[in-house]
């Protein structure tokens, strides 16, 4: 059985140590749900298309995959908050599963409503 893959996802900030503290929390989280954090993008602000370079790269998971005739991984993205998705979950559910850091929800697969299923904490 494969074991679900993670990317990290989110916008710069201006100070470092944020962003710091930020990805630390992804893997964090990563860590305890048991999924293998692949990469974190980070998003900076003159950089076009946010969400259209987190999709290309779930869309690259899924073809190494492929091209190494492995099933589909299942991916869950894992960012600080909605914020950082622009506030629209539905858009990256349409690919994949999406866990906010704070507060701790998630967002499944196929989802197209933007409630969220509380997780056990």
């Amino acid at each position: 059985m494969n074991r679900r893959v993670a990317v990290g996802y989110m916008l710069a900030h201006a100070e470092p140590i944020r962003q710091r503290h930020a990805e630390q929390r992804i893997r964090s989280l990563a860590r305890k749900h048991d999924v293998h954090l692949v990469r974190t993008i980070v998003i900076g602000p003159r950089m076009d298309r946010p969400l259209g370079r987190l999709l290309d790269a779930i869309d690259t998971l899924r073809a190494a995959a492929a091209a190494k005739g492995r099933p589909q991984p299942s991916v869950l993205v894992i960012t600080p908050d909605l914020d950082h998705v622009d506030k629209r979950p539905a858009v990256i559910c349409a690919v994949a599963d999406l866990l906010t850091v704070r507060p701790e929800q998630l967002w499944t697969r196929g989802q197209t409503t933007e409630a969220a299923v509380s997780v056990d904490l």
